[in-house]
């Protein structure tokens, strides 16, 4: 159910908080309808089927213009997955019951753009949008079906000759390496002629030949297959969008792909088919990296896994991004009917895209999980067809997917020489994941409602806070930091840590006095800069103990740049009269002006009271010996 609220539609699930997360209790995925930001430029009629589904909401947030000074906003229809209601979402027309087909038929066909998706959907929903389709006048209309680019799965890479051999003229036969090359047989019966035993072989006369000739005979003819029979390197070069003939069926999937011909082999005058196929998807409500964004958060087990050796190439893709490719191919209508939708990710490798998500949400560490036996990517059921697994399957099993692809022409221009330009588009995250994970790590945050509790803890010594800093900090499955944490912490930097140079410095000049508060800031912010304090929080424990020591930990003064004090004191000596530029007195304070750091910034604060009295009872009990002078300079500090 939907529940109405003043900014909008709330979510249909309950809100998770903290305890869902670290229960890993199951849950289906939310869909948040926001506000329009480009509209089309026209207003139309779309149909998207599944609207309740991760690409459902996604696409009704991008095709949606409702805005108040928009006048004619886009008629948007749609319909739910498993069920028939008339409760539709804010932005929505009418919302289409399955029990009805003719009227359901009949609303398809006046829509100018009916949108349908494989990846949560029923493959028989296409067959409705055709027959509606059908049945459509003399007006344009758009059909536009959501694929993947999972069906290529069992095509293997595009292998081509590094050094093809030149073209054979027309009535000359071809050199005899190839015909050698072509006539040889088959490894698998190579294979079966090894196994079989080797008969004596008999010399004239019947005798038989002496195994040292044998073993001469091979070898020279080995010899003379390699001189005939020289190796062929090949190159692995990416698919294109228009190399779909080339893709082999992909066990699992039939279904799926019979689809996909279904809406290529259509022909209507007034309508225009498309099929995008996406790359795995990511962002929002996870769904293949469900699983290794929730363990980057909990970092339990603080290493996240990839399959096989992860040098396999994933084709990925933001959602938002794949709603914007829906977007550009109703408004574009590209001659290509079958297009790829994956993002320009620099490496698209297995190994490097876990790796992004471990060091921007997590501890930065991964380690192997022996590939599984890659079973068919989804059985399908030939009574019912369960949409929920036809995209959602282990994601052991999708990552193994090996596609190098080119991409969309809707994106890149290529000229004769093969240099790539890239066209407009409204990217959300154009390099993927790895280059974008701040963004998509929020976003997992916001929809999964995980914010972070960072709490300040301060008292007189003695008083108890380390002990409820600690009871916080395992209640709510988050770091506990206190000055020994930092100080054990900078004791095993690296020599080549500029820091560990300048805790050096101050042990010889000063061996017996602590570390001053400009040390213990930068080692305090280090901790605080974890992905598990950004993202889960922390409970700081008396520390800072001082304004000074507040505004040194919290806020960052940037160095002055040394070359432009040089260039100044240059022009200052070549131009005494005053003919130099002025300084520019307002850039350069604002470039100096100390930045506060809100990020590690606690938002919930505890301070503790205690009487001097009951403190010097405490330290009695866990001091050998009475040391009041050291507790009095405590007490000093802290007052």
């Amino acid at each position: 159910f939907f529940v109405q609220a003043e900014d909008g539609i709330r979510d249909p699930l309950w809100s998770r908080g903290l305890g869902d997360v670290y229960k890993r209790q199951e849950y289906m995925g939310q869909f948040k309808f926001e506000e329009q930001r480009n509209p089309l430029k026209m207003a139309k009629k779309f149909y998207i089927n599944n609207l309740n589904t991760y690409i459902g909401a996604a696409l009704h947030n991008e095709l949606r213009n409702d805005t108040k000074d928009n006048d004619a906003p886009n008629e948007i229809y749609g319909s739910y997955t498993d069920k028939d209601s008339s409760e539709k979402p804010q932005g929505i027309k009418k919302m289409l019951k399955r029990s009805k087909p003719r009227l359901m038929r009949k609303k398809i066909s006046e829509c100018d753009v009916a949108i349908f998706d494989l990846h949560y959907g029923n493959p028989n929903d296409v067959t409705i949008g055709l027959e509606a389709m059908q049945k459509t006048g003399e007006e344009e209309k758009i059909l536009i079906l959501i694929s993947s680019l999972l069906l290529w799965d069992g095509t293997g890479p595009n292998l081509k000759p590094k050094n093809p051999p030149p073209p054979v003229p027309e009535g000359e036969a071809p050199p005899p390496q190839e015909i050698k090359k072509e006539e040889a047989p088959p490894a698998e019966e190579k294979a079966e002629a090894e196994e079989q035993p080797e008969e004596p072989e008999e010399k004239e006369g019947g005798e038989e030949k002496d195994p040292a000739e044998k073993k001469e005979e091979p070898e020279k003819a080995e010899k003379k297959e390699e001189k005939k029979a020289p190796e062929i390197e090949y190159i692995t070069l990416p698919w294109s969008e228009t190399d779909l003939k080339e893709r082999k069926p992909c066990a699992g999937l039939e279904q799926l792909q019979k689809a996909e011909e279904d809406v290529l082999k259509f022909k209507k005058d007034n309508v225009k088919c498309f099929i995008i196929a996406a790359g795995v998807l990511y962002g929002l409500d996870e769904v293949t990296f469900k699983e290794h964004f929730e363990n980057a958060w909990l970092q339990t087990p603080p290493e996240l896994q990839y399959v096989g050796s992860g040098e396999n190439h994933v084709p990925t893709i933001h959602v938002k991004d794949l709603a914007r490719f829906v977007k550009k191919v109703a408004e574009s209508k590209p001659e290509q009917q079958y297009v790829f939708a994956v993002d320009r990710t620099p490496d698209r490798r297995q190994i490097a895209i876990i790796e992004g998500i471990a060091k921007g949400l997590g501890s930065g560490n991964i380690e192997q999980n022996e590939a599984p036996k890659k079973l068919p990517m989804f059985a399908i059921k030939k009574v019912h067809y369960n949409a929920q697994r036809v995209m959602q399957s282990e994601w052991t099993n999708v990552l193994q997917l090996d596609m190098r692809v080119k991409p969309s022409a809707l994106v890149v221009k290529q000229d004769e020489e093969g240099k790539e330009e890239d066209l407009e588009f409204d990217w959300h995250c154009k390099e993927g994941i790895a280059a974008n994970i701040s963004k998509v790590a929020k976003e997992y945050c916001d929809v999964n409602n995980l914010k972070p509790i960072k709490i300040y803890i301060n008292g007189p010594p003695f008083s108890g806070k380390t002990m409820l800093a600690k009871e916080l900090a395992k209640k709510y499955n988050i770091l506990h930091i206190s000055i020994s944490d930092v100080v054990r912490q900078m004791a095993n930097l690296p020599s080549s840590d500029w820091l560990h140079d300048d805790i050096e410095e101050f042990k010889k000049a000063h061996p017996k006095e602590q570390y001053p508060k400009e040390i213990l800031c930068e080692g305090f912010k280090r901790l605080l800069k974890l992905n598990a304090c950004l993202y889960r929080g922390y409970v700081l424990d008396g520390f800072p103990r001082s304004y000074s020591e507040a505004k040194c930990l919290f806020y960052t003064t940037p160095k002055k740049p040394k070359k432009k004090v040089e260039e100044k004191k240059e022009n200052a000596e070549e131009n005494p009269e005053g003919d130099a530029k002025p300084p520019e007195g307002d850039e350069e304070e604002q470039k100096t002006k100390p930045k506060f750091e809100k990020d590690i910034y606690p938002d919930s604060f505890i301070m503790l009271k205690c009487n001097k009295e009951l403190v010097f009872s405490r330290i009695e009990k866990q001091l050998k010996k009475k040391s009041t002078e050291a507790l009095q300079e405590k007490l000093d500090i802290y007052n």
